[in-house]
């Protein structure tokens, strides 16, 4: 009798697991370039990286810019031990009027004008890789939705401000963004005040934004002779100095800061009437200030506020100043 004619057998194949996916996001800002890695399920930054930009306006060209985000992108995938082609995604975020991933202009960035930053990074990557660019303010806060306090049902309208060299206003409106260039930061809230890099005169963006902040109180450094712990720093401020506790009691620190709160109440005194939200989220680089900027913010919002509605809640991004690479 002959043996049944049975089929060898079949090893099982292994099977390599699927990929998760990459995402990858690019803030451009004012004084830096950040850029992560971000976890598709929960907008937890796997890897980050962040390079300074020139200080001087003119040297941030659009050019530049790009080679170093080409370079940030590489050393980016390769920390997730990927390569370009394994990227799922790349959102890009940019300061100023965009549309269609085109900046028509950046008040910091004065040499970019008709920049199409989509397909300036649709050449560094792979054909087929999904890209978005927008605002940074607007990133910010897609971030909030995404993993903030935007989640939340009780929240319908939310106003970002990014707050570092400029300030940037994201919105969401009955819980979806708001896409459109709000550029907030322009409004006028000193008629012939200080004058901003975007031309005008006033500006919320000239007054409180962390670049104002400082110019502001090295002006008042130099009008002043009084003894105090900034003075004796015997060099320019920066912005951080001025919430350095160590600079808590000094009386020119104090008059500064108590100025730009009044400023910065104002601006989002406005903001509120425009898009009355329940919530107000600060990001950017003076969120890290939050433990003596939002109380004061919070009082003097209520003192300047009208009587007939309750003001809105005020509290830091989930992120950070690190809010536009997640969003």
């Amino acid at each position: 009798r002959m043996a049944p004619n049975h089929p060898p057998a079949i090893e099982p194949a292994e099977i390599e697991p699927a990929r998760p996916a990459l995402l990858v996001g690019i803030d451009i800002g004012g004084t830096s370039l950040k850029g992560a890695v971000v976890d598709a399920q929960n907008g937890v930054i796997l890897h980050s990286d962040e390079v300074k930009l020139p200080v001087a306006m003119h040297e941030r060209t659009p050019g530049l810019v790009i080679a170093l985000a080409d370079t940030m992108i590489s050393r980016l995938v390769h920390a997730a031990g990927a390569a370009h082609g394994d990227i799922t995604a790349l959102g890009v975020g940019c300061p100023g009027l965009i549309r269609r991933g085109v900046v028509h202009a950046a008040g910091n960035f004065p040499s970019w004008r008709e920049v199409n930053l989509v397909s300036e990074f649709a050449a560094l990557l792979p054909r087929g890789t999904r890209l978005a660019v927008t605002n940074d303010a607007h990133a910010a806060a897609l971030a909030e939705a995404w993993v903030g306090i935007g989640r939340h049902a009780t929240v319908q309208n939310l106003v970002m401000l990014t707050l570092g060299t400029g300030i940037g206003i994201g919105v969401l409106i009955d819980g979806q963004p708001l896409v459109c260039n709000v550029e907030g930061g322009h409004a006028i809230i000193r008629p012939g005040g200080r004058a901003c890099v975007c031309g005008q005169h006033g500006c919320f963006e000239a007054h409180c934004s962390a670049s104002a902040i400082a110019a502001r109180a090295n002006e008042a450094l130099g009008k002043s002779s009084a003894a105090g712990s900034l003075r004796a720093l015997g060099r320019a401020l920066v912005c951080e100095d001025l919430f350095d506790p160590a600079h808590a009691n000094d009386a020119l620190c104090a008059a500064v800061l108590a100025d730009a709160v009044q400023d910065l109440a104002l601006g989002c005194l406005n903001l509120c009437r425009a898009f009355d939200p329940d919530v107000l989220v600060l990001a950017g680089g003076l969120s890290g200030a939050a433990d003596r900027l939002i109380e004061p913010l919070r009082a003097e919002l209520k003192r300047i506020w009208w009587q007939i509605g309750p003001t809105p809640t005020i509290c830091v991004a989930h992120a950070g100043s690190k809010s536009g690479v997640v969003g």
